[in-house]
């Protein structure tokens, strides 16, 4: 990561931006950028989708929101710290292929988690299709919610 990197909520005006990844991706980030009126930046301790921008470039993004959960899922809903309503779900993570592998997804996850946690100190859910990537979500305080799960949990932090 030589290069000026910043992670900012995405806006209508990074719209076609995004549909370029989408289409690499084949996430549908887009949809949740195109209810933004065209000057609306997202208030940063709730935005829901995210762009990591390399040199003004969009090289990357996620979506971090409600976890919604079904109920007979009990090792999430019984998971202590698990609230139905308070609890977030980070998703659609995708860094460009040629921008893998320089750390560039970690900062991303890192900070938006910082900035949708600053607010409300709340457990964050993740749902892992690709287990080599696991370890990405490990270093920034992931652990697996059991043996024979594909979710990953941030847990709150201790309160003091």
């Amino acid at each position: 990561m030589k290069s000026k990197t910043v992670v900012r909520p995405l806006t209508a005006v990074d719209r076609t931006a995004v549909m370029t990844l989408d289409n690499i991706s084949g996430n549908d980030v887009v949809n949740w950028i195109d209810d933004l009126e065209p000057n609306e930046v997202p208030d940063k301790t709730d935005a829901y989708a995210w762009g990591c921008f390399c040199e003004d470039q969009l090289i990357g993004y996620c979506t971090i929101g409600g976890a919604v959960v079904p109920d007979d899922d009990e090792a999430v809903v019984k998971y202590p710290g698990y609230v139905a309503e308070e609890s977030l779900l980070l998703s659609d993570v995708f860094i460009a292929p040629r921008y893998r592998h320089q750390g560039y997804a970690l900062r991303m996850v890192k900070h938006v988690i910082g900035k949708r946690t600053k607010k409300n100190n709340v457990l964050v859910l993740l749902m892992v299709l690709d287990i080599c990537v696991g370890k990405l979500y490990e270093k920034a305080g992931f652990h697996w919610l059991n043996s024979n799960s594909y979710i990953m949990v941030k847990d709150k932090k201790a309160e003091v």
